[in-house]
């Protein structure tokens, strides 16, 4: 997935980037290198949102569940 791809799938799924990483446990900043290009976005992190995508009661699940903040 090209990054330009991710971010439309965010925007799709109207996730910022920090609710994106707080979704798959990553740190803020990952989620910006894939964004940017910078690192390529790993399979798992592409299947997950593509799940979210394609499955209303996952997104919904997965938004109620989001992690807070610390």
């Amino acid at each position: 997935m090209s990054p330009e791809e991710f971010r439309a799938l965010l925007e799709t799924l109207g996730l910022s980037q920090l609710a994106a990483a707080r979704l798959m446990l990553v740190d803020a900043r990952t989620v910006r290198r894939w964004v940017s290009g910078e690192r390529d976005i790993p399979g798992p992190a592409v299947a997950f949102l593509r799940l979210l995508e394609a499955s209303p009661a996952a997104r919904k699940v997965a938004l109620k569940t989001e992690i807070a903040p610390s």
